[in-house]
């Protein structure tokens, strides 16, 4: 038998399971099919498009019932789960003088990334997913770094101090 498949079969952060999907050339033929996972234990399932949940190569034999021809059939499935880095760079301490703290996230490494910057009240502080934040007030926050390729992420905590405290001056009169 002449089968196909798709070449979509990735696993990742999103999906931790893939359809192998496939086709043949003839929808009114009778098959039977018999797939091996990549530790080539046989897979309790007889049709052209099983569910899977590792990596590796798939084998597929595909029986014509009519004729008893044999085909062959490796399709792979890859995983892609490598976890961004969050980095969060910046000034941490608000002073009298210094009212306001800008912090970036510019060297967080991944493939394509979204930002989310957390409060400890689990509040997103930005509608936007920018790398970079201005923050006017002490406390603990958390950024959250998004590999929108694979979904994989993560999240780095970090605070904002304050010294505000005003000097003492006392003054005795002679």
């Amino acid at each position: 038998p002449a089968l196909t498949f798709n070449n979509q079969n990735l696993i990742n952060c999103i999906s931790e399971e893939v359809q192998i999907t496939g086709s043949y050339d003839n929808p009114l033929a009778q098959y039977n099919f018999e797939w091996t996972n990549p530790n080539g234990q046989i897979l309790n399932y007889n049709g052209i498009d099983p569910i899977v949940t590792e990596p590796g190569g798939y084998m597929l034999l595909a029986t014509d019932l009519e004729n008893g021809c044999v085909s062959e059939y490796l399709v792979d499935v890859e995983m892609d789960i490598e976890q961004p880095e969050g980095i969060v760079q910046g000034q941490d301490i608000l002073t009298c003088e210094q009212t306001e703290v800008t912090l970036n996230a510019d060297n967080s490494s991944g493939n394509v990334l979204a930002y989310e910057w957390w409060d400890t009240d689990a509040a997103v502080l930005l509608a936007e997913t920018v790398s970079q934040i201005t923050l006017t007030e002490a406390g603990n926050y958390s950024l959250i770094v998004v590999d929108q390729l694979n979904g994989c992420s993560d999240m780095v905590d970090f605070s904002i101090d304050q010294n505000i405290e005003v000097p003492q001056i006392e003054a005795e009169i002679p």
